[in-house]
């Protein structure tokens, strides 16, 4: 869960700083530093205004960690919230004596 958020924040301010940049040093009119800064589809609609090669591959990178981060992000979130609500132990009283009873949700 953490993993997943902290890859997404990183990925998306990276992205973000690295749009801010490129739109503050250079007088190229495109919208490449503009889309930088859309999360999740943003690096990747980047890398078709790039003209160079790495801006075509750090913007496909950028987006395939940020869409991986939000994922695993969100997957850790669900199982967490699942996970919260168990495990429980309860008392049984039987016949013969007293059982003690772990359970565990998977």
């Amino acid at each position: 869960m953490i993993a997943g958020w902290s890859t997404f924040g990183t990925a998306y301010t990276i992205s973000a700083m690295i749009g801010v940049l490129y739109n503050d040093t250079t007088g190229v009119k495109n919208y490449y530093g503009y889309w930088m800064l859309v999360p999740l589809i943003g690096p990747i609609g980047a890398a078709t205004e790039s003209e160079s090669s790495f801006g075509k591959l750090a913007g496909v990178g950028f987006g395939l960690a940020q869409i991986g981060g939000l994922a695993v992000g969100v997957l850790g979130t669900v199982r967490y919230r699942r996970w919260k609500k168990g495990p429980t132990l309860s008392a049984l009283p039987t016949r013969g004596g007293g059982q003690l009873a772990l359970q565990v949700r998977f």
